[in-house]
């Protein structure tokens, strides 16, 4: 997995996450559960949603 910090001035502006399809299994599951847990706050809830209603993009790369 490679995690890339974009900062301007010294602020956090966004991350680029480069990782496996396992490791973005991995990340899935653990977004569904947290917004299934009772007992995690309903903002973190609702964008563990949020981020699981992503589309994902799908871009051809030539492999040769």
């Amino acid at each position: 997995m490679e995690i890339t910090i974009n900062t301007k001035e010294n602020y956090i502006k966004s991350f680029d996450i480069n990782c496996s399809p396992v490791e973005w299994l991995v990340i899935n599951k653990s977004l569904k559960r947290l917004s299934q847990d009772k007992e995690t706050h309903p903002n973190d809830r609702a964008k563990a949603m949020s981020m699981l209603a992503t589309e994902p993009q799908f871009y051809e790369w030539d492999c040769i």
